[in-house]
């Protein structure tokens, strides 16, 4: 799961702004790597935060679920947890991780980058955000950061095409006469 955001000319879309001159919409996309195909797609005003779609989605429980790290939510994961709904993302910067016990790494797991493996506690308690179930921590050495995979030109290409229906869409809401591109 993740998201682009599609800017849009405040002139003729004052429903979208987005910061003080510019406005947009962001497509937050499940993509189902099984058949290969965006399973859901959600549209929201791009000044909502990532992790506020949650509420709007059906997640299936025994399925694994990858979220890039803006959608980081400590009581929605400790839901999802709760309801058999496995996840992986990636954790920020400024994450706050406990520490509960290390796993000890076997040569397979050095083969293939792992760097560490442990049971950790997420968030913080002074904030109320700590979580209330432990998680795994894997960190992975990344020795490919190109971009260039398959699966990632198709979720592009994917992703361009559904900007396009989406600009047909509104170009027909919106009754514009122009093209496309001066819609963009």
């Amino acid at each position: 799961m993740d998201s682009s955001t599609v800017s849009l000319g405040l002139s003729l879309f004052s429903w979208a702004k987005f910061r003080s001159s510019k406005g947009g919409i962001k497509l937050h996309t499940v993509y189902d790597l099984n058949v290969q195909t965006p399973e859901n797609v959600i549209i929201t005003n791009a000044i909502i935060h990532d992790k506020e779609i949650f509420d709007n989605l059906t997640l299936s429980p025994s399925v694994t679920y990858l979220f890039d790290r803006a959608y980081i939510h400590y009581q929605k994961f400790d839901d999802f947890i709760e309801n058999d709904i496995y996840f992986i993302t990636r954790t920020r910067s400024n994450t706050k991780i406990e520490f509960i016990r290390s796993i000890d790494l076997t040569s397979r797991d050095k083969e293939v980058n792992i760097l560490l493996d442990a049971d950790v506690m997420l968030g913080d308690y002074t904030l109320k955000t700590k979580m209330k179930h432990e998680m795994r921590l894997v960190r992975v050495k990344n020795t490919n950061k190109n971009g260039t995979k398959e699966i990632a030109v198709l979720i592009q290409i994917y992703s361009a095409l559904i900007l396009f229906l989406i600009l047909k869409v509104i170009k027909k809401e919106a009754k514009f006469k122009d093209t496309l591109l001066k819609l963009i």
